[in-house]
């Protein structure tokens, strides 16, 4: 498991850094270019570690 965990933010660390390079119109994208009230911004490794929590943490449906 600590793998694929690992495999995954691997995965994830490199797709963020190419939605730096060349933006698109997604969900990476737009927390790359989100700015709080201050114009601070998250970082890669910010972004990074939300993309894992999110494909993490979300509910799976049983398959039939």
């Amino acid at each position: 498991m600590a793998e694929a965990a690992r495999r995954l933010g691997g995965y994830l660390a490199e797709l963020v850094e190419a939605k730096r390079h060349d933006p698109g119109e997604d969900l990476l994208t737009g927390l790359l270019q989100a700015r709080d009230d201050n114009d601070d911004a998250l970082s890669p490794e910010e972004v990074t570690q939300l993309a894992f929590s999110a494909d993490t943490f979300r509910p799976r449906t049983p398959w039939p």
